[in-house]
């Protein structure tokens, strides 16, 4: 081979590789996304187009310089010595370089949507400077492996060795494939059998009930001092009667994700629910709302803000696996949920459901507060039963129609706080009347229907959410330690002072009216998702002053019938509580969860083990009407509210 021919074959596969590379990375980078959203092969091929435009003219420029330059220096490094086989394969080096760089650089706790921007890499040399390294030191590798077997091996033996290693590739190529979930298949749920109504497929235990309380960012860190003062009675009473320890929160530390996986047992990767919002992309099927998680920052920022892609809050119709009040409604038992996150659209369960939208909805329109949008524009469905919205919408108050003295148990209600309540009508950071306005009147709202379905549909399993806890806290935690900051200011530390003390003392007070609708048959569940700390380095999240990105774990407490007494140190991860609830309703735990009955909690003569069963794959049914978010107030208003916290940018 001349010397003139050499540099122009280098750049001629240089340039073939520049064109296969963007089919290439946008297949594998399409299949990631589909594996870990469980989109169909229809979804699939239009993702793979979507992501090919765009990233088809970086990568292909990318590819170029990096295989041109890498192969350039190969050639005047080896002076033409350089055989066909050996420049096809290197070609293609920059292309494997990538995705290794992609899997080796992709910490699980990555997986989040919100968290892309603070994660993208800041600048693109590594893209042409890693794989060009990388595509040398391949070639070169090549090249001795070459110059050896033509030493030690006959040309055909030389033939053999290359079929084998070509087979081994294809092979490697369908055990990658193989580890990944297939695309509309492995975690769809199928339907085994109706949930209510024809009859139980289940057998449970004895007359028990189960009453499930979350409480988001609780803390032992506040409750542990708060208690030996006296004044959390009501959980220092659950304490006491029963066992209790940490929740292991997961990384990171977003509420949807770890209560989805406290109400499926299943990790992030399995139920799909990856952080607070999701993207409809144009012309899917289904909504992305796991997204592989360190990626090149240019490419996702187009990508997910291009015109073919809305941003939502996430969805139910986004999960994957059955959650608890599906199995339980499966075994006949009567459910009643209130409030759990990512409960939008609400399902067809063997109870009631009320769902964290049902709030924002009411506030819509006072005038079809009563009559579920009959005569005006249709109204989201945010309930199971949906008609039961009307039922519970006397319940709502107002945030506009309180009155400030109505905080008195949080703050000081000086002139200075009653001007700034008075005068919010929209929830602002900035304000933090207005934030505890807001978020108190939701929380009530909640505890109301809460109290309303215990008093008037009694069933055997019943939980409620508490949110507004981790939000006081991200916004009032240096009025709590102000110790720990440097710009506290002592008007504010003076009437916001008590604000989180206030908020224990009232969602402990809401646990003791559940209780008194509790017999000697309930089992009580207290948990939280994580627990708070302050913010360090300080002032490094702007307004918030109380953080869960590196926080401590949540609690977990658990008492009633049947349940050990001061079984300390209990250490339960998310994943744990389905089974346990379930293994006290005398329901056959499934195999296929990631958790683990909490046996050192049960009295074993009162919860015996049943024998497992496979899975628990259910088909969930949505109540009608419009279940998919279509009303922009209500998203418009969550997406704000979401930005105000700081989870979304």
């Amino acid at each position: 081979m001349s010397r003139l021919a050499l540099p122009v074959k280098a750049l001629l596969i240089a340039a073939a590789s520049a064109a296969a590379a963007p089919v290439f990375e946008s297949a594998w980078l399409a299949h990631r996304i589909a594996a870990l959203n469980s989109l169909a092969l229809t979804d699939l091929a239009r993702l793979f187009a979507l992501i090919s435009g765009e990233i088809w003219v970086a990568v292909a420029t990318a590819h170029f310089a990096a295989t041109a330059l890498a192969l350039a220096a190969a050639a005047a490094l080896f002076r033409g010595r350089i055989s066909t086989p050996a420049f096809l394969v290197a070609s293609v080096s920059p292309a494997v370089a990538f995705i290794l760089l992609l899997e080796l650089t992709e910490p699980l706790e990555e997986i989040a949507t919100w968290r892309h921007a603070d994660v993208y890499w800041r600048v693109s040399s590594p893209l042409i400077a890693l794989p060009a390294a990388f595509t040398l030191a391949f070639y070169a590798a090549i090249q001795m492996l070459s110059t050896l077997s033509r030493k030690l091996l006959p040309r055909t033996a030389r033939h053999v060795l290359l079929s084998l290693l070509l087979l081994s590739a294809v092979l490697a190529s369908a055990a990658y494939l193989r580890a990944y979930p297939s695309p509309g298949k492995s975690r769809l749920p199928v339907r085994v059998r109706t949930q209510t109504g024809r009859g139980a497929i289940l057998t449970p235990g004895a007359n028990v009930r189960v009453f499930f309380i979350g409480v988001d960012g609780a803390t032992w860190d506040v409750i542990g001092p708060l208690a030996e003062r006296g004044v959390l009675k009501n959980i220092a009473g659950l304490v006491e009667r029963g066992s209790h320890g940490r929740m292991r929160t997961l990384k990171p530390t977003l509420s949807p994700l770890i209560w989805t996986t406290i109400a499926t047992g299943l990790p992030p990767e399995r139920h799909g629910i990856g952080g607070f919002v999701e993207y409809e992309v144009e012309g899917l099927t289904r909504n992305l709302s796991i997204l592989p998680g360190r990626k090149p920052m240019k490419f996702w920022r187009n990508f997910l803000d291009g015109d073919h892609v809305v941003r939502t809050t996430i969805k139910r119709t986004s999960r994957s696996g059955a959650a608890v009040w599906n199995v339980l409604s499966a075994a006949g038992l009567s459910v009643n949920v209130v409030r759990w996150p990512v409960s939008f659209p609400p399902e067809r369960v063997n109870g009631r459901m009320v769902t964290h939208r049902t709030y924002y909805e009411l506030r819509g329109d006072p005038a079809e507060q009563t009559r579920g949008g009959a005569g005006g524009a249709e109204r989201e469905i945010t309930t199971s039963p949906p008609d039961f919205v009307s039922e519970i919408a006397p319940l709502l108050t107002r945030p506009e129609d309180l009155d400030p003295s109505a905080m008195s148990r949080f703050v000081v209600v000086n002139e200075l706080f009653r001007r700034q309540f008075l005068q919010s009508d929209r929830y602002d950071k900035s304000s933090e009347a207005s934030i505890l306005k807001f978020i108190h009147n939701e929380d009530e709202f909640f505890n109301r229907v809460a109290l309303y379905v215990l008093d008037n549909y009694p069933s055997r399993f019943f939980s409620l959410y508490i949110y507004g806890l981790d939000a006081v806290q991200h916004y009032f935690w240096k009025y709590m330690k102000p110790e720990d900051f440097s710009d506290v200011d002592p008007a504010k530390l003076e009437t916001y002072g008590g604000v989180i003390r206030g908020y224990y003392e009232y969602v402990d007070e809401t646990i003791g009216k559940i209780l008194e609708r509790a017999d000697e048959n309930t089992v009580v569940i207290v948990a939280s998702d994580h627990g708070m700390e302050s913010v360090a380095p300080e002032g490094a999240e702007g307004f918030r002053s109380g953080s869960h990105s590196n926080a401590p774990d949540g609690i977990f407490i658990i008492a009633g019938k049947g349940i050990n007494r001061r079984a300390h140190a209990l250490d339960v991860r998310p994943a744990d509580v389905l089974p346990t609830i379930l293994r006290i309703f005398g329901v056959p735990a499934a195999r296929d969860v990631a958790g683990k009955t909490l046996d050192s909690a049960l009295d074993e003569k009162t919860y015996p083990e049943r024998k497992s069963v496979r899975s628990y794959e259910w088909t969930t049914e949505w109540t009608g009407g419009r279940p998919g978010g279509n009303n922009h107030v209500t998203e418009n208003e969550m997406i704000e509210r979401l930005k105000n916290l700081g989870y979304i940018k």
